[in-house]
């Protein structure tokens, strides 16, 4: 069973979240506000899920904080379904986006969704454990990113993306599989959510967005790894 840790500053939001997990399978765990974070030590967090007043607190990086604490995957509890709001909480760092006023039904497929690619990572053991491209150095078993000197932070989405196109180095990996194996759903072709991940990732990376030359998008095709520009 699931363990989810539930960050929400409004008591009555909180009580009927947990309630609705609770009834869709998950165990709870609340947290109310930042400072009890350091109460939650040593407890183990399947996935989190944070309220959008926490998540956009200025004075911290709240979704990274809470990923590097508990190593797990971050989605927002979103008052919005504004696609602008839901865009943004991705290139802030979240692994996912749902609004506080989803059906249970879509709760719980999101979060398994997440879920199961969290747990996907460790599947694979005929698969490298390590990929080196020039002075790139992906780390699957630790899921550490450097690029030369520099340390690079993903979210769970944004080196999983990594792994599967760097994987793919020097092939062309078609856009409905990179949907279908990133987010775990049917590809739908109206939708820019990997677009957006494809663009933050290669902020991350240092590609020049407008004139990508490490992670290129073919057209009409997919995305495209290239292996000799890492130097």
């Amino acid at each position: 069973m699931s363990t989810i840790l539930v960050a929400q500053s409004n008591n009555n939001i909180l009580t009927s979240q947990q309630k609705m997990l609770e009834e869709q399978g998950y165990t709870v765990e609340l947290l109310r506000e930042l400072g009890q974070l350091n109460g939650f030590s040593g407890k183990s967090i399947n996935g989190i899920v944070l309220d959008q007043a926490i998540a956009s607190v200025p004075t911290c990086d709240s979704i990274s904080q809470f990923r590097q604490r508990f190593k797990a995957p971050v989605i927002v509890s979103l008052d919005s379904d504004d696609e602008d709001v839901h865009s943004l909480f991705l290139e802030l760092g979240a692994d996912e986006v749902i609004s506080k006023d989803a059906k249970p039904r879509l709760w719980r497929a999101r979060l398994d969704a997440v879920l199961r690619r969290q747990a996907a990572n460790s599947q694979f053991d005929d698969e490298p454990e390590q990929l080196t491209f020039g002075q790139l150095h992906i780390d699957k078993n630790t899921r550490r990113v450097s690029y030369g000197q520099e340390r690079i932070d993903l979210t769970t989405h944004e080196f999983e993306l990594l792994w599967l196109l760097a994987s793919n180095g020097g092939k062309v990996v078609k856009r409905d599989f990179v949907y279908e194996q990133i987010l775990g759903k049917y590809y739908r072709p109206d939708t820019r959510t990997i677009d957006v991940r494809i663009s933050r990732l290669r902020k991350k990376l240092h590609d020049n967005p407008s004139r990508p030359e490490k992670i290129k998008t073919i057209w009409r095709q997919g995305y495209l790894f290239v292996t000799d520009v890492w130097n």
